[in-house]
């Protein structure tokens, strides 16, 4: 990708074709370079300047997202030569490292996946997560549900940043807390897709949504997800919510994810019942910004799909080919071995 002089774009100088040349074809940036044109042109000089950091922020993202990807690259090869070697493969224009031994792979991400999920004590109650399933929204429409996320943002950030800052991490929310709630177009996307997929109605669609209210903690060490939990258990016992706990560290996805999810029932001060969303993280894993593996894993599957078309007439989806699971593994696999190793060790390869 080429340089994007991000640094260098100010409110007084951002005239939109400046901005559409710099943002790289499909990217965030470009995305933000529109919403700064369609919401500037009635707009205050102040709300201007808004607009502008936004795009600024973007280009930034860009240009570190960049930096991560060609970094990357030399990472995953470095450590798949301790995992029978590697290849790189280009598709669309985003190059890939593929492991020459998918098993050997295999082996290694299970072997380390399992030491860090030794070291996260959660107690998974079956039962209650079954009954979680039956939780839903007070609210039947999207902009009553929004309605009472907001009412509850305030609440659930400051118990998230006080639970996170005791136990060594640190919330997320986005940019200034952008992302605690849905937008509306986003939730009613959701809904519109579930009443598709579901067959239900837009009442049961919005009382199913789960997170109309999110956030993420990223914590230093896989003992502090353990202290996390139970702290942030009793709190919601003393606020009257309700939460389970799922530890996907445990779990076998073909993607290589991990992470710990909880689903949350809160109350608002009018006694309704708002589903919130809670991810728990690794630096290693998700450090908050897009440039991160979490983010970035997916873009195989997404550009295997492009690359190789259509999946079966059941599907009626376009599938990614076999050894995109093996691609996702390695780039898990480089970075949950930071993780055993000392903190002047991490973002070191092999």
């Amino acid at each position: 990708m080429e340089p994007l002089g991000h640094a260098h774009i100010q409110p007084n100088s951002a005239e939109p074709e400046k901005l559409r040349s710099l943002a790289p074809k499909g990217s965030k940036s470009e995305q933000r370079v529109q919403q700064y044109i369609q919401k500037t042109l009635e707009a205050t000089s102040h709300q201007k300047e808004v607009e502008v950091g936004k795009v600024k922020s973007a280009f930034a993202e860009e240009a570190k997202l960049s930096k991560y990807r060609e970094e990357s690259v030399k990472k995953f090869q470095k450590v798949g030569e301790h995992y029978g070697g590697t290849k790189l493969l280009n598709l669309k224009g985003m190059t890939f490292v593929v492991p020459l031994d998918a098993e050997k792979v295999e082996q290694g991400y299970q072997e380390k996946k399992q030491e860090i999920a030794s070291r996260i004590s959660i107690i998974e109650d079956r039962e209650h997560i079954q009954q979680a399933r039956s939780w839903q929204n007070s609210s039947t429409t999207v902009a009553d549900l929004l309605k009472d996320a907001e009412s509850l943002k305030g609440t659930y950030a400051g118990f998230l940043r006080e639970i996170a800052f005791q136990n060594n991490g640190e919330a997320h929310f986005g940019p200034d807390d952008m992302f605690i709630t849905k937008s509306e177009s986003s939730l009613r996307r959701k809904v519109n897709d579930d009443m598709k997929i579901l067959g239900k109605t837009e009442e049961q669609c919005t009382q199913q949504a789960g997170d109309s209210l999110r956030g993420t903690v990223v914590l230093e060490k896989p003992e502090n997800i353990t202290g996390f939990v139970r702290a942030f258990q009793e709190k919601c016992q003393e606020k009257g919510y309700d939460v389970t706990f799922k530890n996907v560290w445990k779990e076998d996805r073909s993607t290589g994810y991990v992470g710990v999810h909880a689903k949350v029932k809160m109350v608002t001060d009018q006694g309704k019942t708002v589903l919130a969303e809670l991810q728990l993280h690794l630096p290693q894993i998700y450090d908050g910004t897009i440039a991160c593996v979490k983010e970035q894993s997916h873009h195989i599957y997404e550009y295997a799909r492009e690359a190789y078309g259509p999946g079966s007439e059941e599907t009626r989806k376009p599938q990614p080919p076999s050894f995109a699971n093996g691609i996702s593994k390695l780039q898990f696999l480089s970075h949950m071995l930071d993780i055993q190793r000392k903190p002047s060790q991490i973002g070191k390869v092999l």
